[in-house]
């Protein structure tokens, strides 16, 4: 009986299990894309898990199903050296390693010379110009769709 656990245990946690429980979560058409997949996500740098503030800016968007097995390979085959991997964060039950998957954080820096205007990302306000040389930096940014835009 034991054995059998331990056995179901290393099927359910392995790096394989994740990656397609991952893709499942992520080609979900129901519910925020991100909250479906929040429970993957860690940074890459910190092991943190990547919080709703800081993908408050970011928009995930589902996975379609004809991509499901070419990120299913890009994910096996990725390396720390990726933006986006399968990464060992501890272990569960001190038996099972825990992967998750890892991202490294990015930035984007936005500039307007446009002054008195609300510069957007995916229709989010992040800040209001000041000048006619007007710049802004966004860090430690989830991977994910942006739009950037102006408003006022």
């Amino acid at each position: 009986m034991l054995v059998a656990l331990i056995a179901l245990g290393s099927f359910y946690y392995s790096k394989s299990a994740v990656i397609n429980r991952y893709v499942v979560a992520k080609s979900k058409k129901n519910g925020g894309s991100f909250e479906n997949i929040k429970a993957f996500l860690v940074w890459d740098d910190t092991d943190e898990i990547i919080t709703n503030d800081q993908a408050a800016f970011a928009s995930f968007t589902p996975l379609p199903k004809s991509e499901i097995s070419s990120l299913k390979k890009e994910l096996k085959s990725a390396t720390a050296s990726d933006p986006v991997y399968i990464k060992s964060i501890g272990h569960h039950i001190r038996i099972y390693p825990d992967y998750l998957v890892a991202m490294k954080p990015m930035s984007l820096t936005l500039k307007t010379n446009v002054p008195n205007m609300d510069l957007l990302l995916n229709q989010k306000k992040v800040a209001t110009s000041n000048s006619e040389n007007f710049t802004t930096e966004l860090k430690r940014l989830p991977i994910a769709d942006y739009s950037a835009s102006i408003n006022g």
